[in-house]
């Protein structure tokens, strides 16, 4: 099965050369979305480090991997010593959003301070451009279409992730022009792809639990999805284009399939491909809502088990969210290099493997 985007179709417009971007760093190097870049940027000729607590599975000459914690300075700051380009990518996702002081401490001492660490070692080191990836939710709260980097941040988010993800995306732009730093931060929507950890296993569980049994809202609402591939065709693109004096630096960026589409909707191939049937039922949003907040209430306190329903997984799928990435065309010539139908086709057979796992026991947190 081909589990990697055809490099060649990465970054390939020819406008910048394959040096610029130096020695790089790419946080939560482990990762599903960090290995990609990794292994894009050593297929292009870069030396390239990687920066977990967990051991990557990629293998290279080129490649260089620290065992470190973003939360401690010091592995961060020995990260970034001689780099150029950092790939902030790292992160934890949480989406309840009533939590226990220490789960939100965990989101908050990861996604921003280890984000104030990154900043901070950066501006030490001398690293010339940063580039962080940050998510579609900042800027989830009321319905939006065609958002942009100046699409203001709503008043308050329902989520540990959303919330996190938003102040750190803040101290990264404002971090722009320290000590020499360029920076930038990009959005992605849900990010998918053959050996997807997260985004489509979700769905997969839901259908292996027997929990795929209505949808909720109105089914009109839309939302934006990122293969991997064009991700990372997008964080090199920016990376190349992300200098001082440049219109790259210090905004943030749309960077998706460039085709919003209804979340059910986007999930239908693989809920059939698994011989699953999408529900055509419908539940209305605010009493959905409001029960979600309920169950994480009662999580929070320990008197409910880990919520099925959230007030994020609401919002995810009756409120339109979707970004423009017109600007990411106009500053840095971003296009989606792949074809989000045909690759969302492609993660039928890998869908497959995961759900016989899972049924087996032996996918991780499935039981």
């Amino acid at each position: 099965m081909q589990t990697e985007p055809d490099i060649n179709r990465i970054e390939s417009d020819g406008s910048t050369a394959p040096g610029d971007l130096g020695v790089c760093l790419v946080t939560g190097g482990a990762g599903f979305l960090a290995g990609h870049i990794a292994r894009a940027l050593l297929e292009q000729g870069h030396d390239v480090r990687s920066l977990d607590l967990r051991e990557p599975q990629l293998r290279h000459p080129r490649f260089h991997h620290l065992r470190g914690d973003l939360r401690v300075p010091s592995d961060v700051r020995r990260a970034c010593e001689g780099v150029d380009t950092v790939f902030h990518t790292a992160a934890v996702v949480d989406f309840v959003g009533v939590a226990s002081a220490a789960r939100r401490r965990r989101s908050v001492e990861l996604n921003v301070g280890g984000t104030e660490h990154v900043i901070a070692a950066c501006a030490g080191a001398g690293v010339q451009r940063l580039v962080y990836t940050s998510s579609n939710n900042v800027v989830l709260g009321e319905p939006v279409e065609g958002a942009n980097g100046r699409t203001p941040y709503p008043p308050r988010f329902a989520d540990l992730y959303s919330t996190t993800k938003a102040r750190a995306e803040q101290l990264v732009l404002a971090a722009n022009g320290r000590a020499g730093l360029a920076t930038c931060a990009l959005r992605p929507g849900g990010i998918y792809g053959v050996g997807d950890p997260f985004y489509l296993p979700q769905v997969i569980e839901k259908c292996a639990r027997g929990l795929l049994l209505a949808d909720i809202g109105d089914g009109r609402a839309m939302a934006d999805n990122t293969f991997v591939g064009n991700l990372v065709h997008g964080e090199l693109l920016a990376a190349r284009h992300l200098t001082l004096d440049g219109p790259v630096a210090g905004h943030a960026y749309y960077v998706t399939d460039g085709e919003p589409t209804n979340p059910l909707e986007f999930f239908r191939p693989i809920i059939e491909g698994l011989g699953y049937t999408v529900p055509t039922r419908r539940l209305p949003y605010r009493p959905m809502y409001a029960l979600g907040y309920t169950w994480e209430l009662l999580n929070r306190y320990g008197l409910a088990p880990e919520p099925q329903v959230t007030r994020l997984h609401c919002m995810k799928a009756a409120v339109s969210h979707s970004g423009s990435i017109e600007e990411a065309t106009r500053d840095f010539g971003y296009q989606p290099a792949f074809a989000w139908r045909e690759e969302l086709a492609a993660c039928v057979p890998y869908c497959r493997e995961v759900l016989a796992k899972m049924k087996a026991g032996a996918w991780p947190g499935f039981a």
